[in-house]
């Protein structure tokens, strides 16, 4: 799959029931729909993190591509604390973060992670754990 922000080759990290495709370019991070809820081990709760679609002519950013149906995505937050924008696709393929997103998402008051999902994204996406918030 190709990144959609920078285009260029993402590879694929797998771990559990999870695939993260990760542009090793820009850093960004591409969750197919659900995978978020896998990574944040609540895949029976959506209700704690949900997604609220925000007007794009209200953001400066270019609106980027799906890299499945190519659609140009909307803009949407991730709440729970502190408000994460990402890229959602309308078709509902899943959702894009840029660089250092995932991290701030990880971070949110209200998600409870698992230690060894942290250790592990702290790993691949060359963040200190100090970084993600109970390290």
């Amino acid at each position: 799959m190709l990144c959609p922000l920078c285009k260029s080759s993402m590879v694929i990290i797998e771990f559990d029931r999870i695939e993260l495709d990760n542009c090793l370019t820009c850093g960004g991070v591409w969750l197919d729909s659900g995978e978020l809820y896998l990574l944040l081990d609540k895949p029976g709760d959506r209700s704690k993190y949900n997604f609220q679609l925000k007007n794009a002519i209200a953001t400066k950013e270019k609106l980027i591509r799906c890299p499945r149906c190519f659609k140009k995505m909307a803009k949407a937050w991730i709440d729970g604390g502190n408000s994460v924008p990402v890229d959602l696709c309308g078709n509902g393929h899943g959702l894009w973060l840029d660089s250092g997103e995932l991290a701030k998402v990880l971070m949110t008051p209200d998600v409870e992670i698992d230690g060894r999902i942290k250790r592990l994204l702290a790993g691949i996406f060359k963040k200190a754990k100090s970084d993600l918030k109970g390290e």
